[in-house]
């Protein structure tokens, strides 16, 4: 089972990983904005807590942010997860 944010990250030893190139790295601050104007949903992806070098295994959803929940100052950046990236649709403009 996956962590996500909501547990206490604090009383559990995080484990890390290096940062995929698939996934995209946003400063907190950043993702914390793109949140609060809806620019990311949760049916958009998921992302990782980070550092600007290193993802943990914890999960964030932009619900999180918009719900205010607590998040560990050691974590300074998210890796977000497109799911559209994942899930492609064809479009007009590809038959076209």
């Amino acid at each position: 089972m996956k962590n996500d944010c909501r547990r206490n990250v604090q009383r559990t030893k995080t484990k890390w990983e290096d940062i995929p190139e698939y996934g995209d790295l946003f400063t907190m601050s950043k993702f914390i904005s793109l949140c609060e104007v809806r620019g990311f949903i949760n049916y958009d992806g998921f992302g990782n807590l980070a550092t600007e070098t290193k993802m943990s295994e914890i999960e964030i959803k932009p619900s999180d942010i918009i719900e205010k929940i607590k998040i560990d100052k050691q974590f300074t950046h998210v890796v977000w997860f497109n799911i559209d990236r994942q899930k492609r649709r064809i479009s007009r403009n590809d038959i076209f």
